[in-house]
């Protein structure tokens, strides 16, 4: 970050201001992986779909969205968040 910046900022300082804000630190929390039966199961939509016509997509109404992960890592993954913003996946 130093290197995009005229005078250097400590990283000391960066934490400080963000806990200043309200922001924080945390451990993001895993996804589940895709299980070999649910894997099967969405080639099996897939196969059943992917002759539907642009008209039988438009009548779809998509309710929600899934992350899932595909391989577990040992790794933990940091994110910065708010109290408020626990569960955002953004």
């Amino acid at each position: 970050m130093n290197s995009h910046l005229q005078d250097p900022v400590s990283s000391k300082t960066v934490k400080r201001e963000l806990h200043a804000a309200n922001i924080y630190g945390r451990v993001a929390i895993r996804k589940p992986l895709v299980t070999p039966t649910n894997a099967f199961k969405r080639r099996q939509w897939c196969r059943d779909h992917k002759c539907w016509s642009p008209q039988q997509w438009q009548q779809v109404i998509w309710s929600d969205e899934s992350s899932f992960t595909l391989f577990q890592t040992t790794r933990r993954v940091y994110v910065w968040r708010t109290p408020k913003e626990a569960f955002n996946p953004e």
